[in-house]
């Protein structure tokens, strides 16, 4: 960046991202992680270490012409827009984030996708029915398990060896 007169100050604004997750984009590029970058910065990377002799004005050409900028419209409710706001904010984590690509990139998830998605439709409810609780029940008592790690029974941990052998 700096042979190319450009600052990552520059490039935040012209892109939109925040500056800790800019020089996460670069980290995680130069150590050949692209999963977690954002297509239109993995393709203006991309674009630089591929252009000989490339200068400020190039990328920026570049952006203007092949990077769709997504502006912060916060009546905007889209994954994408969400994603990015968690993403920027100060309380974003990278077991999250990871765990919101896995989700994005994979199908294997979707059933307790979607049972978190109904329990946390459930929860907001100000009065809970019999069918309600029976629905929550099994998230109600992971979260306990979770916050308070209990030790697994000699025959819980059977039953999860035997149901982990099968998997990919």
């Amino acid at each position: 960046m700096k042979e190319m007169d450009i600052r990552i100050t520059e490039l935040c604004d012209y892109l939109h991202f925040s500056r800790p997750t800019m020089y996460r984009f670069i980290d995680n590029y130069e150590a050949g992680k692209y999963r977690g970058i954002d297509r239109g910065v993995l393709s203006l990377f991309r674009y630089i270490d591929e252009t000989p002799n490339i200068g400020k004005k190039n990328v920026i050409s570049f952006i203007i012409n092949n990077i769709t900028i997504e502006t912060d419209d916060s009546s905007d409710s889209s994954f994408i827009a969400l994603a990015k706001k968690y993403e920027n904010s100060k309380s974003a984590s990278e077991l999250k984030t990871e765990f919101m690509e896995k989700l994005m990139s994979s199908s294997e998830l979707d059933d307790i996708a979607d049972y978190c998605a109904e329990c946390e439709r459930i929860l907001v409810k100000e009065i809970l029915e019999e069918e309600d609780y029976r629905k929550i029940g099994r998230y109600v008592l992971f979260r306990y398990e979770i916050e308070n790690q209990p030790e697994f029974t000699a025959k819980q941990m059977k039953i999860i060896k035997k149901l982990t052998e099968g998997r990919k």
